[in-house]
């Protein structure tokens, strides 16, 4: 499957965001978002198994971006 959406979040507050989210098993998930972080519209990801583990990609500008969610066999993306 492929998942694509725009997002514009109304991004008033630290960490407001728009997400695409997919939750594999309790423990297991992942978020990939344009959140507001440091006072600017950021994309950002969440990879969690077991554990979460989080980075912020770079800076949109406009606060206004597609985000993609893929998967090919048992991977995803």
């Amino acid at each position: 499957f492929r998942l694509v959406a725009r997002v514009r979040p109304g991004l008033v507050a630290a960490g407001d965001a728009g997400a695409l989210f997919l939750q594999v098993a309790e423990r297991e998930w992942a978020k990939l978002c344009l959140e507001r972080s440091a006072d600017l519209p950021t994309v950002c990801t969440v990879v969690t198994r077991g554990h979460s583990d989080d980075a912020n990609a770079f800076v949109v500008e406009e606060g206004v971006c597609w985000l993609r969610l893929s998967r090919t066999g048992s991977a995803y993306a």
